[in-house]
Order: C-alpha cells, then structure tokens, then sequence
C-alpha cells in the first residue's frame, strides 16, 4: 500500500477553490447572513428539484463492505461523485442503478453566477446517502475523542468519508488501517489506496468526517432536516478551514 499523498491541482483545484470562496464569504458575516446564504445555496435551485426523489431503484446495501476501490476522476469537480460510487460498490450496490451525478446535484451551480461552482455538498450527500440505506453521522472534529470514535467506526468495518484540504478541497473514502494509529485512504486521484497517521490526517487535513454504515432511510426525518443536518455540517467544515488556515 502506498503511503503517498496525491495532489493534482490542474486536476482537482479550479472548482473547489471556487465553491468555497462563495462560502467563505460568509465567514466575515453575521450569522443570520450565514443562514440566509445557506438557504440561497440549498434551496434556490428549483431548476433541479427532480434531484431530491429518490432513486428508481430500491437500495439495500450489505451489512458490511468489501474492499474499497478507487474509481479515478477524470473531471475537475467529480471527486465527491467517485467516492460515493466506490462506496457504493464496496456495499454490493451498482452506483450506475441510482443516478448519483444528478441526485448529488455535481452538475449544478451553487452559486449561479459562476460556472465553476460544480461538485458534491454535504446537504446533497447526506440526504442520497439516507435515501438509499445509509446512516450518517458527522464526526465533530474539536471532540477530543473523535480519533477513538474513528478508529471505533473503521474496526467495526464500517467506512467514513472525508473533506480534506491539501492546497485545494477534495473528497476521499475512509478504511480501516492495517497498522495501529492509521487508516486508509481511498482516494479518486490515486489508483492505490495510500496509509496515513490518523492523529496527522485529522488535526492537519480534515476539514469534514462523516462516519457511514447501512441503516433504514428516516422518513420522519424529511428532507428538511437532512438537508439541515448537511449545511450544518458545512459550516462546520468552514470553521474548520479558518482554523486549519490561521494555525
């Protein structure tokens, strides 16, 4: 397994740079400003409600998955896109069966007057995920226990998915390690998965953990509050860029 750190700018950068600028800006407001941005971004996309169905296809994904492999992107803004759809495989579900691109929105705009501004948000990956057979919960990164619950979730042989920042945003999949204090990375700029120090990964990378395993989809719930529940998890996630970037 390879311990290397892939990075593809050209590949990777253009679209995340740009989909998180929009957000920062709301780093500099108040609060209420924050939300109302949040509702602009996750709702005023009527264009493409059809997204918000769930799939054709029933999902029942197995208890347990198999071994994770890397789909690779060819596109600048499909990171999100590839991870799930190697998620979804490793649980005995073909991705092709639940038209993920247009159900995670990887097409759209999120801030419509900037074309760049394609790729996967935690709203949209939260509530496909829920849709189709999976519980999701985000892991808080200021818990000081939030390594052993990690590392809890991975023996269990369960899988996570992660929001990093090395230069640019980028989506990976979470294994277990084969050695103490690691895990693996399944990451869709690399062909081989690749080891890292969990302890390094989640103070000096992560910028978003969300521990994954099958579940019933919560009906109650709605999409109300999965989609909640996702841009909560976003404003996290720029906290957590302010706090990485100013260290």
């Amino acid at each position: 397994m390879s311990t290397k750190n892939p990075t593809n700018p050209d590949l990777a950068a253009s679209h995340r740079r740009i989909l998180w600028r929009t957000v920062g800006l709301a780093a500099l407001a108040t609060p209420i400003v924050i939300l109302l941005l949040v509702v602009l971004i996750f709702h005023g996309c009527g264009f493409m409600s059809g997204k918000y169905h769930s799939a054709e296809t029933s999902a029942a994904p197995n208890p347990t998955p198999t071994t994770v492999v890397a789909e690779i992107q060819t596109e600048p803004h499909t990171c999100g896109l590839h991870s799930l759809r190697s998620l979804y495989r490793a649980y005995g579900l073909d991705p092709d069966r639940y038209d993920l691109r247009f159900r995670l929105g990887v097409d759209a705009k999120a801030n419509p007057f900037d074309d760049e501004s394609t790729g996967t948000l935690q709203p949209d990956l939260y509530r496909v995920l829920d849709q189709d057979g999976f519980g999701v919960q985000p892991l808080s990164l200021d818990d000081p226990q939030s390594q052993v619950m990690l590392n809890d979730h991975l023996r269990d042989e369960h899988l996570a998915v992660a929001l990093v920042y090395r230069s640019t945003y980028h989506w990976v999949v979470l294994d277990n390690g084969a050695e103490e204090d690691h895990l693996t990375i399944i990451d869709s700029l690399s062909a081989e998965p690749y080891s890292e120090n969990t302890h390094t990964f989640l103070h000096d990378y992560a910028l978003s953990v969300t521990l994954i395993q099958p579940a019933a989809p919560d009906h109650s719930a709605g999409l109300p509050a999965t989609h909640q529940s996702g841009a909560s998890e976003m404003l996290s996630t720029l906290k957590r860029h302010n706090q990485l970037t100013n260290e």
